[in-house]
């Protein structure tokens, strides 16, 4: 009953924002909020534990006053029908800016670069390993190392192959809105170095962090090596739930942003998932809550919508007063 009778509107710009209260995740280092709550309510002997079972975890106390509803009464006119509503602050405990980790390959990338390298230069007989890895049969470890004896190919030649890709056209656009928001923002791929960089180099984005696989060339051979793979679940060459724990900190989110099956450890522990393609399909299958999306434009309006345009009317505003 009180559930029902209890709802909860944030307040965005000075007009209310409908959210469902049972489901919001409060914020991505979001710093307050405030909740609307209607002149209906539950008896005065249960309302401390009501409250701490309704609000946000994180959440420190919430106060209001609104006619004969304050801090230590719960009692309301349920009469009324027009009552001013005045908030303070709510902040959050500890709250921290959230990790984002993002793919690789098809996510910043407009293709899967590895992919498309090995197709090409094996005449698609690397196609035939992939499938044994999909299956489940080896690892992408064992997958990736056995692609790069299939093919023959110099520096010179791989690093012309690296330059002619290109990236998401909004991928410039979210790093900066990381930057200006404060958001650190981290890589993660189980491709190979050597085309990452180049990659990143061309578009301006050198200076972003990365973990990855390492290439080495022997004349014509690639070598892989996995450096990270000991530390990882013994299936991945660059396991990105072992990064995902590595540069977490105490009390804080990670947003998650990726396109393959390469991403399933990491997106297990994330806090929110941005998926696409096969990445989608398989949250889908493992009921995964996740926001589906095409390209980082779709991911900067979430960001905005659902997380940036909140912080900044907690952070210019000090109250906020509605009439219910």
């Amino acid at each position: 009953m009180f559930k029902r009778s209890l709802k909860k509107s944030f307040l965005r710009g000075g007009e209310p924002f409908r959210v469902n209260p049972f489901r919001m995740n409060p914020a991505y280092a979001g710093q307050s909020y405030w909740y609307l709550i209607p002149n209906r309510v539950g008896r005065a002997d249960s309302r401390r534990s009501r409250l701490r079972a309704l609000s946000p975890p994180n959440l420190r106390t919430l106060h209001f006053k609104a006619g004969t509803f304050s801090e230590t009464s719960l009692s309301l006119k349920t009469q009324a029908k027009k009552i001013e509503w005045k908030f303070r602050e709510v902040n959050m405990e500890n709250s921290k800016a959230p990790l984002v980790l993002v793919d690789f390959d098809g996510t910043i990338t407009q293709n899967d670069v590895g992919a498309l390298l090995f197709d090409t230069f094996s005449k698609k007989e690397s196609q035939k390993i992939v499938s044994f890895w999909l299956k489940g049969e080896i690892s992408s470890r064992e997958c990736l190392a056995r692609e790069c004896e299939l093919i023959k190919i110099t520096k010179s030649e791989l690093k012309k192959f690296a330059l002619s890709q290109k990236i998401d056209g909004k991928f410039p656009d979210f790093v900066d809105l990381c930057k200006r928001e404060k958001l650190k923002l981290v890589i993660l791929s189980d491709g190979l170095d050597f085309y990452i960089k180049l990659i990143l180099k061309k578009f301006g984005l050198e200076k972003l962090p990365f973990y990855s696989n390492i290439l080495r060339f022997e004349g014509r051979k690639l070598k892989p090596e996995f450096p990270y793979f000991d530390q990882g679940c013994g299936n991945c060459g660059n396991c990105k739930r072992y990064h995902l724990k590595n540069l977490k900190e105490r009390k804080q989110k990670v947003v998650y942003i990726g396109d393959g099956l390469s991403d399933k450890c990491a997106v297990r522990e994330a806090d929110f998932v941005f998926a696409k393609n096969d990445l989608h399909t398989f949250c889908v299958k493992e009921n995964i809550k996740h926001f589906p999306f095409r390209n980082f434009g779709d991911v900067i309006r979430i960001f905005r919508d659902l997380f940036l345009d909140q912080r900044k009317v907690i952070k210019n505003s000090t109250k906020i007063t509605h009439k219910a």
